[in-house]
């Protein structure tokens, strides 16, 4: 079980690790189980996941915006989570997103599948030790 220090410290270690290959700027944040799911139920990923009854395993999820914000929640990291390391990759995972958000050209399900899969080919190249736990 993650305590809220350790996740902070875990994402922080991941983006001193991200920043030495990119710079991005962003915000990190613990937010609440509720937050997490109402901003979750916006993506169209998700809303195409919950219609075909897919079960969720959404570790954390980018708030796009003129400071974009990771999002991350305790509960759930602690659910799917036990490694360390598996908290790092989820939240290279969502800097990648910040990275490339220019490249979505519009806010449709194609779009985010489009990004999911250009975040997992760069996750691969760059940080493969991070990568094995998205396969």
């Amino acid at each position: 079980m993650f305590s809220k220090k350790e996740i902070v410290d875990l994402a922080s270690q991941a983006h001193s690790e991200f920043i030495k290959k990119h710079k991005v700027n962003c915000k990190i944040s613990l937010v609440s189980l509720n937050e997490f799911w109402n901003l979750a139920k916006k993506s169209k990923l998700v809303q195409a996941d919950i219609k075909q009854k897919i079960p969720l395993k959404i570790g954390a999820i980018v708030l796009h915006s003129k400071k974009d914000v990771i999002c991350l929640n305790q509960e759930i990291l602690n659910q799917i989570a036990n490694d360390p390391d598996f908290v790092k990759a989820i939240v290279i995972h969502e800097l990648y997103h910040v990275l490339l958000k220019n490249k979505v050209k519009e806010d449709s399900l194609n779009e985010e599948v489009k990004s999911e899969n250009r975040v997992d080919d760069y996750l691969t190249k760059e940080f493969p030790n991070y990568s094995k736990f998205f396969i």
